[in-house]
């Protein structure tokens, strides 16, 4: 059971595919759905045109077209997305492409979970149902970058803050006369001193955290 792209007649976009598909199946499991496989084909005005008339005999371009293969709890099926109506659709309600895109993914998941949008009243409950999954969405980055930068300290800062008082120990012994990037060379090139030398590049590791946090980097 798998959550795919692919591309017919465009460039696939530049999607963050793991953190999507933990959005995609967070979301389904709000409506205690589970994954199965599901396709995203994204593609040309022109191609959905084709589909839409070819499978449902609707005249008209749209942005999404999908094909619902759920059974059971197990939601599944091909979706259809115009790239180039998502672009116009970002141009028109003043969002970026970005956003629009994935709006318009979890669309078609929201579809699959039994969400409506062409009944009286539907449009409105969709577009709620949308926006709800979109704050998730951010939520999620927001939760994922705070984990990725705590693995940085974890990995980096704490090994380098060891270091530090290293050197603090160091800088006090020679009468307070030494600046932290001169003890960290000292360290880095003593001469048969392994744990020595990794203090050193540990000390330069946290002065390169500290000038990428002053600089914005972080």
């Amino acid at each position: 059971m798998a959550i795919s792209y692919y591309a017919e007649e465009v460039k696939l976009p530049a999607l963050r595919k793991r953190d999507t598909n933990e959005w995609i199946r967070t979301v389904a499991a709000l409506y205690d759905k589970k994954c199965g496989d599901i396709a995203y084909i994204f593609c040309s005005d022109e191609k959905i045109l084709a589909i839409n008339k070819e499978y449902l005999q609707h005249d008209y371009y749209t942005d999404i077209i999908t094909f619902d293969y759920t059974e059971g709890n197990r939601i599944g099926g091909d979706i259809f997305i115009s790239l180039d109506t998502v672009q116009s659709n970002a141009q028109t309600f003043g969002s970026t492409y970005g956003e629009e895109l994935y709006r318009i993914l979890i669309h078609g998941v929201l579809h699959l979970c039994g969400i409506n949008d062409k009944g009286p009243g539907e449009r409105e409950i969709m577009t709620r149902k949308e926006n709800e999954a979109l704050a998730l969405h951010g939520l999620l980055r927001a939760l994922q970058l705070r984990l990725k930068a705590a693995v940085e300290v974890r990995e980096v800062l704490f090994p380098a803050l060891l270091a530090l008082f290293d050197v603090v120990q160091a800088v006090l012994h020679a009468g307070g006369e030494l600046e932290v990037h001169d003890v960290g060379e000292a360290l880095l090139h003593k001469p048969g001193d392994d744990f020595a030398q990794a203090r050193g590049a540990q000390v330069f590791a946290l002065l390169d955290h500290i000038l990428v946090a002053e600089d914005g980097g972080y």
